[in-house]
């Protein structure tokens, strides 16, 4: 990822810059003094700094990681340092209004700052020690400089036991989070932080015109061509359907052509005549998967599993092409489809704030590889993490249930789950989701629910600006499905083919588990040895059951990994291999 990494406090002395050099090798500039040692890097199209000068000490300078967005009329730009430095040169700093996913900090020898996007999608991390204000866009780092390495349970409950965290705690004990419009002030002696979460705002005459046209000025910014992740779901289809005519739009997939979702999206981009190419590479060998799951891991904090770092590799050969990365992520709300699981079976628990029955409509399946009492202190975590949501969300925004959700996807499942991976794609490629910015959601939020409802909407405008992209399939995990079936009949139509069609897929996750399987057991011996976290008899398990040819397994043991190279990556590099 483009980041950030710096320490702030009065006379800091040599032993504290000195635990800063481990950036040495991968810094872009450096600024100094002897009140602050500030360190960024990454590409230079998702990392801007400049000059500052402060009026009262008259030093200073900023940065921003990540990518801003100006949206004016039907034109979409990318911020340039130019345009940056002209928010910065003001005395009050705001940047409420933007679209796009970034940190933005301003420092001079008396005070630093920090911002964080309206939608949280970038965050920053901090935390004091000795009188002083550590800072990073990178958890690991933070922690490995500070020595804060203890797992925060409470928080990591529901973003290992749930779809994703609902807090915008951090998961590591000793360490705040910077949350979605959020502020930060330290002024070397106190610390000052806000938030300022995404809230809908009430518009009058919002259409679906409205909505589509803006999607498409996301979708196509000026000036610059852009490269489409295209699968076979509604979400990028929709997307390919708005900008099919653009002369700058191309696609792009990852995985093999064997792979439906693959297959189809060749068919997809063919259909309208847009240029499409595949990345796919052999499954490394065991070393190379580790080294690279681990580096994914680290950055995304196993939001995804092990094996999930093999499909997103092949971005740094997007950048190279010179192309702007977009895609569908986090199309699921704009289709009113996040959570429908919770509306469909008991949203009277929704309504009355009953967290016990809600919590089976959120769970995700894992791995269960943890002791008792770790167990417990996930399940509690994840218990108080909804109670706080709700309280926030049902009892002062005075929204019915499905915007609740809405709400709850916004403010949770964005900088939750997509954020974790947009920040990490930020030191690959420039990209960004179009249907993650806070002005088409602010149009979103007024459309009446009926157009989105099933994505009615979606299907709508493939149909008429592109009708042969209506008479595909679409996929859903490893099955095809006609695209007028809407999303329980859609469920029907694949469980019912998986049935009649039982076909085992040799997918990337079996490649890699098979690749990585030699080394497994010690890791878990490793890992026995370092921590009491794990049930050690759970895990053996696990490989002895894999081993045995009970593929079933194969998922488990893909999430434990993800979770074991993650905890390593929070006490060191090396420790991760």
């Amino acid at each position: 990822m483009s980041w950030i990494f710096g320490c702030v406090g009065d006379h800091l002395q040599a032993d504290v810059r000195a635990g800063l050099s481990f950036l040495n090798q991968r810094v872009n500039d450096h600024s100094k003094s002897p009140t602050f040692d500030i360190t960024w890097g990454g590409l230079p199209e998702t990392n801007h700094a400049g000059p500052w000068e402060c009026p009262q000490c008259k030093s200073g300078g900023w940065v921003v990681v990540g990518v801003g967005l100006h949206v004016l009329g039907t034109r979409c730009e990318i911020l340039s340092t130019t345009q940056w430095q002209a928010f910065f040169e003001k005395r009050i700093v705001n940047l409420v209004d933007l679209d796009g996913h970034f940190v933005a900090s301003r420092w001079c020898s008396c005070k630093f700052e920090a911002w964080t996007d309206p939608l949280g999608v970038r965050t920053l991390y901090f935390t004091k020690k000795r009188d002083h204000l550590y800072v990073s866009t990178r958890l690991d780092w933070l922690a490995q400089s500070t020595d804060h390495t203890s797992i925060n349970w409470e928080a990591f409950g529901a973003h290992w036991l749930a779809f994703n965290q609902f807090s915008s705690e951090s998961l590591v004990e000793g360490i705040d989070r910077l949350g979605a419009g959020g502020h930060l002030v330290w002024d070397l002696h106190t610390l000052e932080v806000s938030h300022n979460p995404w809230h809908p705002v009430p518009l009058s005459n919002v259409t679906p015109e409205d909505f589509l046209g803006t999607l498409k000025t996301f979708l196509l910014p000026a000036d610059r061509s852009v490269s489409l992740g295209l699968s076979g779901g509604l979400d990028s289809r929709l997307l390919l359907s708005l900008g099919a005519d653009a002369p700058s739009l191309q696609a792009h997939s990852f995985g093999s052509t064997a792979h439906p979702d693959v297959k189809l999206a060749q068919s997809v981009a063919a259909s309208v005549n847009c240029s499409h190419r595949i990345y796919h590479e052999p499954v490394p060998d065991a070393k190379a998967c580790l080294d690279l799951t681990a580096e994914h891991v680290a950055q995304t904090q196993a939001v995804s599993s092990a094996s999930s770092s093999l499909g997103l590799r092949y971005y740094p050969s997007l950048y190279k092409a010179g192309n702007i990365i977009v895609d569908g992520g986090f199309g699921e709300v704009a289709r009113r489809q996040f959570m429908n699981r919770l509306l469909r079976k008991n949203k009277n628990a929704l309504l009355a704030g009953n967290v016990d029955a809600i919590v089976p409509h959120v769970l995700f399946s894992r791995a269960d590889v943890f002791s008792h009492d770790v167990n417990h202190a996930m399940r509690e975590g994840l218990k108080k993490q909804i109670r706080r949501f709700l309280d926030d969300v049902v009892n002062t925004e005075g929204l019915g249930p499905e915007m609740i959700v809405d709400l709850w996807g916004v403010r949770a499942r964005l900088p939750n789950f997509f954020g974790y991976e947009q920040s990490r794609l930020d030191r690959l490629c420039v990209s960004y989701m179009p249907f993650a910015q806070p002005s088409l959601l602010k149009l979103l939020f007024n459309l009446p629910l009926s157009s989105r409802q099933n994505g009615r909407l979606f299907r709508f405008a493939i149909r008429k600006n592109t009708p042969q992209l209506a008479r595909l399939p679409l996929v859903k995990g490893a099955r095809t499905y006609p695209f007028r079936l809407g999303p329980v009949g859609a469920f029907a139509w694949t469980k019912l083919a998986s049935v009649l069609f039982n076909q085992k897929l040799h997918t990337s996750r079996y490649q890699f588990v098979q690749a990585v399987l030699p080394l497994l057991p010690e890791i878990a011996k490793t890992a026995a040895e370092q921590t009491n976290l794990f049930n050690p008899k759970k895990i053996d398990f696990l490989l002895s059951r894999y081993k045995a040819g009970h593929h079933e397994y194969e998922g488990a043991i893909d999430w434990w990994l993800a979770f074991e190279l993650w905890r390593r990556s929070l006490t060191s590099p090396e420790s991760v291999s």
